[in-house]
């Protein structure tokens, strides 16, 4: 929720072999606080793809928008330092709400 109005839908998915069991709390409060100081786990990078897509009927029904509207599509998988990828994310975000920051350093080596 934005001031009040749905914006976004965040479907998460997480590798049962490497996190067998999110409990309720952590899910609430903050996932990769429970992966890291919980699990132990060491998060390395997430590759992300942002696309526009038509709603469908399940974002028009939890975002509040017509027929005919699009969403900014976010697909992300993340993966542990050792490459493991253990975590896909879809977030299917209103458009009039969507905002892409991004922050690129290159350094020399």
């Amino acid at each position: 929720m934005i001031d009040g109005e749905p914006a976004i839908i965040d479907k998460d998915y997480i590798l049962k072999s490497i996190v067998p069991k999110v409990p309720k709390q952590a899910a609430e409060d903050s996932l990769y606080a429970y992966f890291e100081n919980q699990l132990g786990l060491t998060i390395g990078y997430a590759t992300k793809e942002i696309t526009m897509a038509p709603a469908t009927d399940e974002d028009r029904e939890h975002l509040a928008i017509s027929k005919g509207a699009y969403v900014a599509v976010v697909r992300s998988v993340t993966s542990l330092t050792d490459a493991r990828a253990f975590q896909y994310t879809e977030s299917r975000h209103r458009a009039d709400r969507f905002s892409f920051r991004d922050f690129a350093r290159r350094t020399k080596k």
